[in-house]
């Protein structure tokens, strides 16, 4: 087993053990503060006109969020959440 890690049982498969490393703790801690970013941005996108200057700057903060996350993540979304997240990165970024 990897240093640092720690067994996890699958409750539907009671015979099923994986384990969960420090560093996968750490790729959806990761996860979660991209997908907190773009939520915390959407919503300030539909409650106030962000000057232009701000909007931009913030869109490639999610930008590089979200390439950053693509990688750590092996291209595959956490969540329906993380998954919208990208796709909206991508369409400003197109």
């Amino acid at each position: 087993m990897a240093q640092g890690a720690t067994k996890v049982r699958v409750i539907e498969q009671e015979d099923c053990i994986k384990t969960f490393t420090r560093e996968d703790f750490l790729r959806v801690m990761r996860c979660g503060h991209f997908v907190g970013s773009y939520s915390f941005w959407r919503a300030m996108e539909r409650l106030a006109q962000p000057e232009e200057r701000t909007r931009t700057h913030a869109r490639e903060v999610l930008h590089a969020m979200a390439e950053s996350q693509f990688v750590d993540c092996n291209g595959i979304a956490f969540s329906e959440q993380h998954a919208e997240a990208f796709r909206y990165c991508r369409r400003i970024h197109l």
